[in-house]
């Protein structure tokens, strides 16, 4: 015997849910219906006359009419010859900013500045000896007030005296080939007195500038 009612598999749709798919069909509609307006509004507004709330700024500036000075570009002449430089010729660059005309100019200013360059630090070298040697010169016997100190330091000068007689007569000695040879270079390292210049002799630094 069959029953009255069959239960289909199928959900039935109440009211309720009725209800709910029309409001929400409802609002989508009405939204789209309000994008549409606002989209038909917006040319609306930017071509009527009234006054906007919105800035417009162009990003692209105008170009400077202005040219720039001739008098202001660095690569105008040759660093060295002052030979016009041209655009359509090769410019040698030296030092960041130095521009040449050729190859030969750039050179001969490198070795300009190589040279100032030594030459500033040989003054530099001689200016710091002369200083020390005029200290020295002054101080004299005062370097210090111990009477002790002062007799040996005299004592060794004197002892230094006769060790460069004896180095002398030795030198002197032609029998002696290891310092009176062909070469005639005698032996001087240990010569206690030295002149300005290179003199290969002096104590401590056997070389004295």
């Amino acid at each position: 015997m069959l029953p009255k009612f069959i239960i289909s598999p199928f959900r039935v749709e109440s009211q309720e849910g009725k209800h709910v798919n029309k409001r929400r069909k409802h609002v989508r509609s009405f939204e789209s219906t309000n994008m549409d307006v606002g989209l038909r509004l917006l040319p609306q507004i930017t071509s009527s006359n009234s006054t906007s709330n919105v800035l417009l700024k162009s990003a692209v500036r105008k170009a400077n009419q202005q040219s720039i000075p001739q008098d202001l570009c660095f690569l105008k002449t040759c660093n060295l010859c002052n030979k016009q430089l041209t655009p359509d010729k090769d410019i040698y660059m030296y030092s960041r900013d130095q521009g040449f005309c050729s190859v030969e100019c750039r050179n001969r200013q490198i070795v300009l500045d190589e040279m100032r360059e030594l030459e500033s630090s040989t003054k530099k070298m001689v200016a710091a000896y002369r200083q020390c040697s005029s200290e020295a010169r002054n101080s004299g016997d005062y370097w210090t007030s111990d009477v002790g100190p002062l007799e040996a330091f005299k004592r060794f000068g004197k002892n230094l005296e006769e060790i460069e007689k004896n180095f002398i007569e030795k030198n002197n000695d032609e029998t002696l080939r290891n310092r009176y040879g062909p070469a005639k270079i005698p032996y001087t390292f240990l010569y206690p007195s030295s002149e300005e210049g290179l003199t290969f002799r002096g104590i401590p630094n056997s070389i004295s500038i």
